[in-house]
């Protein structure tokens, strides 16, 4: 269907976005390479003293293999003693995916943790992460590390890690599953360790879908943690 009669087509099963010339040969992709992203989302957490509500923004821009990544969220915590609401951090973030093999990338980030929290001693953080990520037919792996260089008072630098696997059932659905550490901001404090799974669902070529569920592995740590989001590409 690109206008050239099959007997005189050079270049035949031609993507149908691509332009072509009189030879039937690819002149240009019309599929632009620059992609956007929203996704308005709603997380529930909850641990052994409080719990919290947070509705939830992120805007993605991809140009090939970077993306630039803004989020931020609101929060409404709820205790016996405590009532609070107001910003969480924000966080502008910078990733890279560098494509070694058909099977193995290695993906690059780093970003600002933006001071919206309302506190008098917040001041921007610096992150930095290196992931690690191998394919294997619908399944995919990954491992990685990142660091947080911390500006705040009486808070500490802190590194954080992450182990998941994924499999891709379908053009529509993707899941995965891991285990998250995080180190204490407070040097007295043990480590934040949970369990993860993430699903996302593709409902048309703009629509899009995720759920989100984690359970804390210890008592500082968020007993459940659930989150949902509706997003629109393009």
């Amino acid at each position: 269907m690109d206008g050239v009669e099959d007997k005189a087509d050079l270049c035949p099963k031609t993507p149908m976005t691509d332009l072509v010339d009189t030879t039937g040969c690819t002149i240009k992709d019309l599929i632009s390479l620059h992609h956007f992203s929203l996704e308005l989302g709603l997380t529930y957490a909850k641990s052994d003293t409080y719990n919290t509500t947070s509705p939830s923004l992120e805007l993605d821009y991809n140009y090939k293999n970077t993306t630039i990544q803004f989020s931020s969220s609101y929060f409404d915590l709820q205790s016996d003693n405590l009532n609070e609401q107001g910003m969480d951090d924000s966080y502008l973030n910078l990733y890279h995916d560098w494509s070694l093999s058909n099977n193995f990338s290695l993906i690059l980030g780093s970003g600002l943790i933006l001071p919206t929290y309302n506190s008098s001693d917040n001041k921007i953080d610096y992150m930095t992460s290196l992931y690690g990520k191998y394919y294997f037919n619908n399944w995919s792996f990954s491992m990685g590390s990142g660091y947080i260089f911390t500006n705040d008072t009486n808070s500490k630098n802190r590194a954080f890690y992450s182990l998941n696997s994924a499999y891709q059932w379908s053009d529509k659905l993707y899941t995965s599953a891991g285990y998250s550490l995080s180190e204490n901001i407070y040097e007295e404090e043990e480590n934040f360790k949970s369990l993860f799974l993430y699903t996302s669902y593709n409902i048309n070529q703009n629509w899009f879908t995720t759920l989100s569920l984690s359970k804390g592995l210890n008592s500082v740590s968020l007993d459940k943690n659930l989150g949902a989001t509706l997003g629109y590409t393009w």
